[in-house]
């Protein structure tokens, strides 16, 4: 889910929730599909309604996926209620506090103390369960495999452009957004990178820099601090704009 300011309509916001179908077929019909498009000024308000809007054409379980943005008890109060059965994923604000051992602290702060702590299960093919001794060893064997194939095996230029590789934190003109998603419908780039590790930080890049654009990009127009963060800068609030910060901005405009 996700709440923009529109350029189409100055003073209010448009709501826009889209799905992947796994049933569909990229690249007849354009991915992804868009379920619910509506102008609104009450973001919380128009949220809850597109939600149940959606709930009223899919019968079944959903799993609503919400950025940031959405980090609202409103929204927690909606999903965790017990007529409701749908799973919800929400991205946590660097400020959301949490019960972590008996005492509230940060989201931010907890994720910084969990991180490389977390052992999550990996599931392979059956024969790989055994605890024999050389299925073990050929387990190891065909993890070191998996990992390291990309270094083995160099994957064939089959688009015949140069790559490039950044970060996923950027902003583009509703020009340049629309290039590449026209060429993203075409297939060749999806294709390419279907089975890629982190192709965000690669399909995007490559397109813009193989585009009428490519001069035209320009760096650090905003100031980024990321000291002690994890998934995201940190979020500036009106308590860090002091003259220093703002001087600081500056000098590196």
């Amino acid at each position: 889910m996700q709440g923009t300011r529109c350029k189409f309509f100055k003073r209010w916001y448009l709501s826009r929730i889209s799905c992947l179908w796994s049933n569909c077929n990229y690249k007849k019909e354009k991915q992804p599909i868009s379920l619910y498009s509506q102008e609104f000024k009450s973001m919380n308000g128009e949220t809850l309604k597109s939600i149940e809007y959606i709930k009223s054409i899919i019968e079944k379980k959903c799993t609503f996926v919400c950025d940031r943005g959405y980090d609202a008890n409103i929204y927690y109060e909606y999903f965790l209620k017990e007529e409701c059965n749908d799973d919800f994923i929400i991205r946590l604000t660097e400020k959301r506090k949490l019960m972590f051992k008996g005492k509230s602290k940060k989201a931010s702060e907890i994720a910084v103390k969990r991180k490389g702590k977390i052992k999550m299960n990996m599931y392979f093919p059956n024969w790989m369960r055994s605890k024999n001794f050389f299925v073990r060893c050929l387990k190891m064997g065909y993890i070191n495999i998996a990992l390291h194939l990309g270094n083995l095996l160099d994957r064939k230029n089959t688009l015949n452009v140069d790559f490039y590789y950044g970060s996923q934190w950027w902003t583009l003109s509703y020009e340049c957004a629309k290039e590449i998603y026209d060429i993203l419908l075409k297939g060749e780039y999806i294709d390419h990178y279907k089975g890629s590790l982190v192709p965000d930080e690669s399909i995007f890049q490559t397109i813009y820099m193989n585009s009428r654009f490519k001069d035209k990009y320009y760096d650090k127009l905003t100031y980024v601090n990321w000291k002690g963060q994890i998934n995201h800068p940190k979020t500036f609030t009106i308590e860090d704009f002091d003259d220093k910060i703002i001087n600081k901005l500056y000098d590196e405009l």
